[in-house]
């Protein structure tokens, strides 16, 4: 393939990803993911939702009591967001609660945020 077939090639690869994109944004579930101060994990988990077709919100747990997540389809409660059975504020709290969505805690930030639920699932 000479230069102006590779280049040709990767417009028209271009062009097909960015129309499946366009296309997948539109249906896609609106994720959001919580995080306090781990952005490397949080970045990790919004390219691979991503990649699958979600459209990924990453949200600091500092904007958590303001957040609207009306706007999403599932939570998920990042590692680093709580401390043995501390989970941020009763503010923060109550706001994701109110969202009524389905929750994915993950390790130690999403068993905290459970136990504040009254939902023991680690001693």
């Amino acid at each position: 393939m000479d230069r102006h077939s590779s280049r040709m090639a990767a417009l028209v690869a271009c062009g097909v990803m960015i129309a499946a994109a366009t296309v997948t944004a539109a249906v896609a579930p609106k994720v959001v993911y919580i995080y306090d101060t781990d952005t490397t994990a949080s970045d990790a988990f919004g390219v691979m939702l991503w990649s699958a077709g979600f459209d990924v919100t990453t949200v600091p747990m500092a904007n958590v009591a303001s957040h609207d997540f009306s706007v999403h389809s599932l939570i998920i409660i990042g590692r680093d967001t709580g401390v043995n059975h501390d989970w941020g504020t009763s503010a923060e709290l109550s706001n994701v609660l109110a969202s009524q969505l389905p929750m994915i805690g993950l390790a130690e930030g999403g068993a905290a945020f459970f136990h504040n639920c009254g939902l023991n699932i680690s001693s």
